[in-house]
């Protein structure tokens, strides 16, 4: 899913922005993608693919074997897209995004082993960044409402048979689901160390995208941003930098019409590896 920005950067970058909006509507119109609900927490509108626009999705795929295109919780789904993308999606580094769409759809082969199981958890993204012959990946986890203490235990789990996943993002709507979920963890029995998950504020989030900082993880007190800037200088790369301007007005800015956006505030300066 996308709200009307991405859209835009993805299909209609270099057209005008009216050009680009009567595009859009037009997609809209002729049932290719559908508006979503926004629901408690999402304040703007974003879009699915219809049916029809799956169909034509599945003309240029062969390897979707779950055939799922229209989220059943929007808000969710987006905010999700949003902590893993962020500020990476236009960077020049190189990186690779597993999405929980991707993970969910498409053949097991697709991807390093055990990111997909048989049963069990599904992320709702992992993202892999390089630097020569190095890695190193994390996850990404978003809950808007509690779930049973079981399902947290299937998640750690998870992660804690992934040797390879160095840090988790976990988005969380507020400090008492951040206590639950924490108490849920002391009843897991899992080998990975619950300061591997960094939680952050669903409100927080929303004001200050990427700048967010950390509530509870290793890097309590540091900005989404600042910590990859500095996984990626672990990795080797001197200049890690995500650039001057914040992605927050295409994520999260609530647009119905053309506007001419203002750039938010880059990254902060704080070195944290």
């Amino acid at each position: 899913m996308a709200n009307f920005a991405m859209l835009v950067q993805v299909g209609y970058a270099k057209k005008s922005p009216w050009w680009a909006y009567k595009a859009i509507r037009q997609l809209q119109k002729e049932k290719y993608i559908q508006s979503l609900p926004r629901g408690k927490y999402l304040d703007h509108e974003v879009f699915a693919l219809t049916s029809l626009g799956f169909e034509v999705v599945l003309m240029d795929r062969d390897d979707i074997v779950e055939y799922r295109y229209k989220p059943h919780a929007p808000a969710h789904d987006y905010f999700a897209t949003c902590l893993q993308l962020g500020e990476l999606w236009q960077s020049n580094w190189d990186k690779v995004f597993f999405t929980e769409q991707m993970l969910s759809s498409l053949r097991r082969s697709n991807f390093p082993k055990d990111y997909v199981r048989d049963e069990g958890h599904v992320p709702d993204g992992i993202t892999t960044l390089s630097f020569g012959l190095k890695q190193i990946s994390f996850g990404i986890e978003v809950d808007l409402n509690l779930k049973d203490a079981d399902r947290y235990g299937t998640t750690f789990r998870y992660y804690g048979n992934l040797h390879d996943i160095h840090f988790v993002f976990w988005l969380v709507r507020n400090d008492w689901m951040y206590d639950k979920i924490s108490q849920f963890y002391k009843s897991s029995y899992v080998q990975k160390d619950f300061a591997d998950f960094q939680f952050i504020r669903l409100d927080d989030f929303k004001k200050d995208f990427w700048n967010t900082k950390i509530i509870h993880g290793k890097f309590k007190g540091h900005s989404i941003c600042k910590v990859y800037e500095n996984a990626m200088q672990s990795l080797g790369k001197s200049a890690a930098s995500l650039g001057q301007n914040s992605n927050r007005e295409i994520f999260l800015k609530s647009t119905k019409s053309p506007q001419i956006s203002t750039p938010s505030k880059s990254c902060d300066e704080t070195k944290i590896l």
